[in-house]
């Protein structure tokens, strides 16, 4: 077996068991990153993470058709028996049918995460929208400010909503002798940038 660093170099009951552990560390893994708001904040990391699931679940395949060749083996060389003191071969011919119907399951999972990667490959985010990710950074500054902090700046944010934005034509309005003049309708901080204008 080629040593690429992630897997032991040696096949043994050990490190098979090592491999199946590592497997459901890196699904528990994945399963974190994928609550956190800025684990996935694109369309296409989604996608990806869908494609590699794909992939993981046809190996999974792969080794529940190996179990039950490895049970068959052993059951014809005779070098099972069962704990209870019944026949081997009824309990064998169970768990075999059991770890078909997994490989069915899994296949159907498989085609059912090739039509999410297809649709989510017709989805893209929209330009204008706040990403996932920044959105999650802001809640996450709200709700560490000191109290009454947040308010306050929500307080400003509000003040500055009724003066911003003004359009250029409003801006250049004038009293009828040449000088800009403030819209009715503008006050605050823009009507104080009209009166400074020379």
């Amino acid at each position: 077996m080629a040593d690429d660093g992630n897997v032991p170099t040696d096949y043994s009951d050990e490190n098979t068991e090592q491999l199946a552990r590592g497997l459901s560390d890196q699904a528990a893994a994945l399963s974190d990153a994928l609550s956190s708001p800025l684990g996935v904040t694109q369309p296409t990391t989604a996608r990806a993470v869908v494609g590699r699931l794909i992939e993981t679940t046809r190996e999974l395949v792969r080794s529940f058709d190996q179990l039950n060749d490895f049970l068959v083996d052993e059951l014809n060389g005779r070098r099972l028996s069962d704990v209870h003191g019944l026949d081997p071969s009824a309990t064998v011919w169970t768990a075999q049918g059991a770890l078909t119907d997994a490989a069915a399951g899994a296949e159907g999972m498989i085609a059912a995460l090739g039509d999410a990667h297809d649709l989510i490959g017709a989805v893209k985010p929209v330009p204008s929208a706040s990403s996932r990710g920044a959105s999650a950074v802001s809640s996450r500054a709200a709700a560490q400010s000191p109290p009454g902090e947040a308010e306050s700046d929500a307080s400003a944010r509000r003040t500055a909503g009724a003066d911003f934005p003004m359009g250029v034509g409003d801006a250049l309005q004038t009293d009828g002798k040449g000088q800009p003049e403030a819209p009715a309708s503008r006050t605050g901080f823009a009507s104080r940038l009209i009166r400074r204008a020379p």
